[in-house]
């Protein structure tokens, strides 16, 4: 349990990949709340001649401006460059997905009470097809994968079992086979991206490195020229990562350090200083 707090206590705590996850879902969410409106618009429409009003419109009708909301929110979103606001956009992101998954399990809960089998079959459908797809939008948030997961399918398993529609019982085990296997994809692609991003933080890390030290030769190779000491400069655009100096044309200093501090007194290298005027 306590894992499984830390898990999500840790979402957008790392200000890289948080921007990262909500670049991806700033293309992914409005699929998610575009796909839920239009498959609960149709089991409405369904309803609609079966179900009292109050199911097929009043409550349809705040569920479905509450995520058109949503939507449009999404669409109109702009590139999230701020790690604090996109920390709070992934929070937000997964309490939202256990309050529309929970109400909208509940609203499907009870128009699955009207009509026929047809009628039935359309729920048990729409309910699985629609959290499954659902899952694959949320797959930069795995959190939010498995709130979904969690508040609506026990939910959709006991409405159907309590009505005892046996003959759809096999469907509640095949859409618990698919969730398995769509959660280990899931987890298996996040932790991909994760690694990914992990990486390019490296890379950046290296560059920035790479420039402060080539800067920080730049800087040495003024301090020389300034001194007025002789120094041969190989613009070559080829790598040569040995470096020389050469001391009263007597002995001469060479290796592979950097002369910079983390060179000289971090990292490791080899110097080799060669007594002799002929070399």
């Amino acid at each position: 349990m306590r894992r499984l707090f830390l898990w999500f206590a840790e979402i957008g705590n790392d200000p890289t990949l948080a921007l990262a996850q909500a670049e991806q879902l700033r293309r992914q969410i409005p699929l998610l709340y575009g796909l839920l409106l239009i498959n609960s618009l149709a089991i409405a429409i369904t309803h609609a001649s079966l179900a009292p009003p109050l199911l097929t419109f009043s409550v349809p009708l705040v569920l479905f401006g509450a995520t058109l909301a949503r939507l449009i929110y999404w669409s109109r979103s702009r590139p999230i460059v701020d790690p604090v606001r996109a920390q709070r956009l992934l929070r937000t992101l997964t309490v939202l997905a256990a309050v529309f998954g929970t109400a909208y399990v509940i609203w499907s809960s009870m128009l699955s009470r009207y009509g026929g089998i047809y009628e039935h079959a359309h729920v048990a459908l729409y309910v699985s097809t629609t959290v499954i797809g659902c899952i694959f939008c949320l797959t930069p948030l795995p959190q939010a994968a498995v709130v979904v997961a969690v508040c609506v399918l026990p939910a959709f398993w006991i409405d159907v079992l309590d009505q005892q529609h046996w003959a759809f019982a096999p469907i509640t085990v095949n859409v618990l086979l698919v969730l398995a296997v769509l959660m280990r994809v899931l987890f298996n692609a996040f932790g991909s991206f994760r690694s990914e991003i992990g990486a390019r933080q490296e890379l950046a890390r290296q560059h920035a490195e790479l420039v402060r030290l080539n800067e920080a030769n730049r800087q040495i190779h003024i301090a020389l020229l300034r001194a007025r000491t002789w120094v041969r400069t190989d613009f070559n655009p080829k790598i040569f990562h040995q470096k020389f100096i050469i001391r009263d044309r007597s002995a001469v200093l060479t290796g592979s350090a950097n002369f910079t501090e983390n060179d000289t007194r971090k990292n490791l290298n080899h110097i080799v200083v060669i007594e002799d005027e002929v070399v």
